[in-house]
């Protein structure tokens, strides 16, 4: 898709969330604890934005046992999801305004000191800032922004602080990946409103990968595309225990399998997915006594 009219979809998304943000007065914060701490660079929410909600939890909840709270309106419902006892994620409904736009899709958010010292650094670097920053009571200061190759992505300084930084539990969000045409460059947009430290690596089956971190704490990968017809876009995955078991719900739940486990990428313990509105994911076998880190 040509850069001008991605972004232009990108930000008739943007304007329909911008709607969802003014439905509520009290928005539920992203932790059920207040740790009044930040952890800049983190990616500590997700959002899905998709055509049909009732659809989306139909599938979330058979394929990954999600539950949900609405917290929203009969017209812009905005449901809370819910792992076990824990909110990990939001869905809000997105109209897309032809048959030709993309359905849905997941957007991750990451943890900043300042929503407005990021959003301006993001511009001085190239990228766009499509919903400028925003202060949702209860949930903290957001910003919805894309890189200078298009992918989206959004910023959050959560009013009670970033949920405990612990190692994810099966069926909650692992990683975040993103496939760029330029790594390098990628890498120090992002560096440039974050601090994060940038290792360069080749990986097993022959693709080049960044991974950015902040102190020991890896947060992000960023893979280089080698075929111009994919555009560049944020992967999250989904931390699985039973790949092959979870592949047959999704299909049960009448998602898509896009890329299937393969011996050659990263152990044959990963796949690429889309739910039954077309939100592409990652999952990942990743059991707790594994040792080492992602890698192809």
């Amino acid at each position: 898709m040509h850069m001008n009219t991605r972004l232009l979809l990108l930000t008739v998304l943007a304007v329909s969330l911008l709607a969802c943000t003014t439905q509520a007065v009290k928005w539920p914060p992203i932790s059920t604890t207040a740790t009044g701490q930040t952890s800049p660079g983190r990616w500590v929410w997700a959002d899905l934005i998709c055509d049909d909600p009732e659809q989306a939890k139909a599938f979330y909840s058979q394929v990954f046992g999600w539950h949900f709270n609405n917290s929203g309106t009969t017209e812009n419902p905005y449901y809370l999801v819910l792992q076990g006892q824990q909110p990990i994620a939001g869905i809000s409904r997105y109209k897309k305004q032809t048959d030709s736009d993309r359905a849905a899709r997941w957007i991750r958010l990451l943890s900043v000191e300042s929503v407005s010292r990021a959003t301006q650094s993001i511009l001085q670097a190239g990228g766009k800032v499509l919903i400028p920053e925003k202060n949702l009571p209860g949930r903290g200061k957001l910003a919805l922004a894309a890189d200078p190759e298009g992918a989206l992505f959004g910023l959050i300084h959560a009013e009670s602080g970033d949920p405990e930084d612990r190692f994810p539990e099966e069926n909650t969000f692992f990683w975040q990946e993103l496939w760029a045409n330029d790594a390098l460059a990628m890498a120090n947009f992002y560096r440039s409103f974050v601090n994060y430290n940038a290792t360069e690596q080749k990986t097993l089956n022959d693709v080049d990968e960044i991974r950015l971190s902040v102190g020991d704490n890896l947060r992000a990968g960023i893979v280089q595309v080698k075929h111009e017809n994919i555009s560049s876009a944020w992967l999250p995955y989904i931390r699985v225990t039973n790949l092959k078991q979870t592949l047959n719900k999704v299909r049960s739940a009448q998602g898509d399998i896009i890329v299937a486990p393969s011996a050659n990428i990263r152990d044959g313990k990963v796949a690429i997915i889309k739910d039954n509105q077309g939100a592409a994911l990652g999952l990942v076998e990743w059991h707790e006594n594994r040792q080492g880190e992602m890698s192809r």
